[in-house]
């Protein structure tokens, strides 16, 4: 008997059938065995950062941005690698003055607890206007969605990756 060939439509198919299948297979969800859905909605930190702050953040937040700008720009945060922010939101804001002095040394991101993560209020207002920290209130907080257009789908992302734990 003459072995079957497969033409490459049909291989490609079987392919992305074998990967999308796959986690269902063996008993786990696409959550469990570490990835996302690709696109905004995504809780994975790598999705977060591919979707909203690489592309709306890093312009202004990444070593040697143009779009920084002193005593305004906060700058602990560097967007300019997936590594780099993950690392930089473990820390604390730093390098504000004026109004938004106030919340320096106050966490960009408190893992389980969107409500009291600097990231979450400064990327959607529902959030922001409720946050108190310290010296740190809603008017000490720069509302970042409207200078960068952070949609309501982008903020959710983000929350949801906080509100998850904040994990890589």
């Amino acid at each position: 008997m003459k072995p079957m060939r497969l033409t490459p439509l049909a291989f490609g198919l079987l392919v992305s059938l074998a990967s999308l299948a796959s986690p269902l297979l063996v008993g786990c969800s696409a959550a469990e065995v570490g990835t996302s859905d690709g696109g905004a909605g995504g809780t994975s930190f790598d999705a977060v950062y591919n979707d909203v702050l690489k592309p709306k953040c890093a312009g202004c937040h990444a070593y040697g941005a143009v779009g920084y700008r002193a005593g305004e720009t906060e700058t602990s945060l560097d967007f300019s690698s997936v590594e780099r922010a993950f690392a930089t939101l473990k820390g604390k804001s730093a390098g504000m003055s004026g109004n938004f002095g106030g919340c320096n040394g106050i966490a960009f991101v408190v893992p389980g607890d969107a409500s009291k993560s600097l990231l979450v209020a400064a990327v959607e207002q529902a959030t922001r206007k409720a946050f108190s920290s310290g010296t740190c209130t809603a008017d000490a907080v720069s509302p970042m969605e409207a200078k960068v257009a952070i949609s309501g789908a982008n903020a959710k992302q983000i929350k949801d990756w906080v509100n998850a734990g904040a994990a890589r």
